[in-house]
């Protein structure tokens, strides 16, 4: 079982690194309009490795999920009914 912090760690960021590569865009667009070439490149880098790891983040939330979805043990009891006697089989005929 995954431990509730890391899944809500992961969600946090799930919600947070859009919010955080939009502003590295648009900081990166207004520093390129401004003239500042080397300022733009290294904030559109920081907002690509951004995405990358919000990719990351998103399969990996998926697959946590997933593992936490999953009984620990099988389910107790018979997997399959016994069969009917000889006796039970004619009185249901």
């Amino acid at each position: 079982m995954i431990p509730r912090f890391l899944i809500a760690t992961a969600l946090a960021a799930a919600i947070l690194l859009p919010i955080t590569i939009a502003v590295l865009c648009g900081v990166s667009s207004l520093l390129g309009a401004l003239g500042d070439a080397t300022g733009s490149l290294a904030l559109a880098r920081g907002a690509l490795l951004g995405g990358i790891l919000w990719g990351v983040d998103l399969v990996s939330l998926v697959l946590m999920l997933a593992v936490n979805a999953m009984p620990e043990a099988p389910p107790s009891g018979k997997a399959m009914p016994e069969p009917l006697d000889e006796g039970e089989r004619n009185e249901e005929d």
